[in-house]
């Protein structure tokens, strides 16, 4: 399954001294997964904030030593904002700013912003931004369905640092009022 992971070794949570409960706990998720020594967690924006629902301490602890990205939320016009190799996910009208190798997503009419090597994505009427190397995504319709214009930093004049948005079905620089 394609996705973004967050690998964690049991040996890492021991070194930063996981309680005894917390070390039987990720012992069973790495049984379950069919592994020993390390578990897989999806991190993507709906994978974690399952984690961080079903397991708030857990994550927290995770959050606070080190061994999870960060993440942020914000409900409509709202503004999220996670640091590298964080996930940030704000609704309608909001703002999504995430770090290096992060992950930024916006909802219809937002703003997605991600730095190096990292993924923007925004929804319909949306503007994204990705740093050297990363990826920006913006919905749109087409009169007939909803599609994706996908544009990789580098390549097909897709800069870095630059805000995007879709004109007639292609990314375009964004044209400041």
């Amino acid at each position: 399954m394609s996705g973004v992971y967050v690998w964690l070794a049991l040996a890492d949570l021991r070194a930063a001294g996981a309680c005894q409960e917390g070390m039987a706990e990720a012992e069973s998720m790495a049984r379950g997964q069919g592994r020993e020594d390390k578990i897989r967690l999806r991190w993507d924006p709906l994978g974690s904030a399952w984690f961080w629902d079903a397991y708030p301490d857990y994550a927290s602890w995770l959050a606070i030593n080190g061994l999870i990205p960060p993440s942020a939320t914000a409900g409509e016009g709202g503004t999220a904002t996670a640091g590298d190799r964080g996930t940030a996910t704000a609704g309608y009208r909001g703002t999504a700013t995430a770090g290096d190798y992060g992950t930024a997503t916006a909802g219809d009419r937002g703003t997605a912003t991600a730095g190096y090597r990292g993924t923007a994505t925004a929804g319909e009427g949306g503007t994204a931004t990705a740093g050297e190397g990363g990826e920006v995504h913006i919905r749109h319709y087409d009169g007939r369905r909803y599609r994706i214009a996908v544009g990789y930093v580098g390549e097909d004049g897709i800069d870095p640092g630059t805000a995007y948005v879709v004109t007639e079905g292609k990314l375009t620089r964004k044209v400041s009022p």
